[in-house]
């Protein structure tokens, strides 16, 4: 299956720090197993004899580059998130194809990696609208313990900023992950509480455009489902404003 908001096509991951990240989690993958192969015999080797079969999609592995970071920024990966990347992956990728990534993702989370080298990339060849949806997903694994923890958030604004993503969209995007206590309706529409109807209106509309559904309608039903979930928060946020003003 192809993970289509990513469809910035293939051949640009040949190389570069992505490629480079990949073989060193395939090959040592394959020199775990392949040891693991001689002492059971062929059966067993024929299973690993490719390891870069391992990947189904290669655009597949710009999400094991961000979760292996992601995963790591508040010192030690939690089940928690694990459990949250392997369902978003089963519904993108399906079962069978998510237990291969998983054996990356294991192997990547031993190494050191650099967004800034394959956000480079993904600037490169990945559309505006498919870079938001890439920071939902990667607040998502960072929300997926309860909060977000200082360094995730961290890491996060900065991954945002190598992707080119202003600091506005950033913020309308933390506020919607943002817990309980620290939500603001306003951060949700990136206005300030003195911001007129009018500018409060003119924002609410500017965003629903950017993330309606219809964005992602030839997508997949994983995509289209997140973007309702995002523009559901969007309306939640400016019908709470309009009520407290009183706003027509």
């Amino acid at each position: 299956m192809k993970f289509k908001w990513l469809s910035a096509g293939v051949g640009w991951l040949a190389g570069g720090p992505v490629g480079a990240l990949i073989g060193f989690a395939l090959g040592s993958l394959f020199d775990s197993t392949s040891s693991v192969s001689s002492q059971y015999g062929d059966q067993r080797e024929s299973t690993y004899r490719r390891p870069e079969e391992l990947l189904t999609d290669d655009l597949s592995t710009i999400l094991l580059v961000y979760t292996t970071a992601l995963m790591r920024a508040d010192g030690t990966p939690r089940k928690v998130e694990l459990d949250y990347v392997k369902e978003y992956f089963k519904r993108q990728f399906g079962v069978e194809a998510t237990k291969k990534h998983m054996l990356v993702l294991r192997e990547l989370l031993k190494k050191p990696v650099s967004v800034r080298q394959v956000s480079m990339q993904v600037v490169q060849h990945m559309p505006h609208p498919q870079r938001l949806h890439l920071m939902h997903y990667l607040f998502g694994i960072a929300k997926a313990d309860g909060h977000i923890h200082p360094n995730e958030y961290t890491l996060l604004h900065t991954i945002a900023g190598y992707l080119h993503i202003n600091p506005r969209d950033f913020h309308t995007i933390a506020a919607m992950y943002a817990s309980d206590k620290a939500y603001d309706p306003y951060e949700v529409l990136g206005v300030p509480t003195s911001a007129t109807d009018e500018e409060i209106k003119k924002a609410y509309r500017a965003l629903a455009r950017k993330y309606h559904p219809d964005k992602v309608a030839n997508e997949g039903e994983t995509h289209r489902q997140a973007a309702e979930e995002k523009f559901k928060k969007l309306q939640n946020a400016y019908e709470e404003i309009r009520k407290k003003r009183g706003m027509k």
